[in-house]
């Protein structure tokens, strides 16, 4: 099931068992929805049927186990990603889509890590691919999700 681990699938399981409350194999949307809401994911119904038609690989609008561990992994990797747009506005002072030098070092001390000039201008050297000096969010991204 792709990129997860096994003890995640093995969560993901007993999840999807504790919901699956008749042991048919499959799972509601209400069930769905009362999932998200449980674990503070604030989702629309329409969000909810639009996930559901992604990921229903045999249309018959029910959820089996395969389909949840795809919406499961989906809604984790867009977490991940609001969390790494946060990340980057944090080092984005100024809020020009891009970090300096000076923005990633005041940033850093605010961590709690003093950095020199050279471990600095290294750091930004190992992101910044288009050798602009800078690093902007998709360089921020790919070096955050290495």
């Amino acid at each position: 099931m792709g990129s997860l681990s096994e003890s995640l699938i093995a969560e993901l399981r007993e999840t999807f068992d504790l919901i699956d409350k008749n042991g048919s194999g499959t799972i509601s949307k209400k069930d769905l929805e009362t999932l998200f809401r449980g674990l503070g994911v604030s989702i629309s119904s329409d969000e909810i049927d639009r996930i559901i038609k992604e990921v229903d690989s045999n249309n018959d609008g029910k959820i089996d186990f395969e389909d949840f561990v795809k919406i499961m992994a989906k809604q984790k990797k867009e977490e991940n990603n609001e969390d790494i747009k946060k990340a980057f506005d944090v080092f984005d002072k100024d809020g020009n889509g891009k970090i300096t030098a000076a923005e990633l070092k005041i940033t850093m001390q605010t961590l709690g890590e003093e950095l020199n000039n050279e471990e600095i201008d290294e750091m930004i050297q190992e992101a910044d691919l288009d050798g602009d000096g800078e690093i902007n969010y998709k360089e921020f991204e790919r070096m955050m999700k290495k």
